[in-house]
């Protein structure tokens, strides 16, 4: 999954399954969790998918976690880092 940092970006990408089903989870450094949700695919190009992140422009700066789960098990997790 990249990028690592961003400021209200939109997507991130990541290199796995195609044509599988993903849900996001997004959480903050306290562990609690702001979204949950199917994930939205912007842009698939075969090896490598762009998946939508929600708004973030009204999150704070500081550090959050993404989970992108598929629904055949494969799993992505990655800090964020908002400037």
């Amino acid at each position: 999954v990249y990028p690592t940092f961003f400021e209200n970006q939109s997507s991130v990408y990541i290199v796995g399954s195609k044509n599988v089903n993903l849900t996001l989870e997004m959480y903050d450094i306290s562990g609690r969790c702001l979204v949950n949700m199917p994930a939205k695919i912007l842009k698939d190009n075969g090896y490598k998918q762009a998946i939508e992140i929600p708004d973030s422009s009204t999150l704070p700066a500081g550090m959050y976690l993404i989970k992108i789960t598929s629904d055949t098990g494969e799993r992505w997790v990655t800090k964020l880092i908002k400037s």
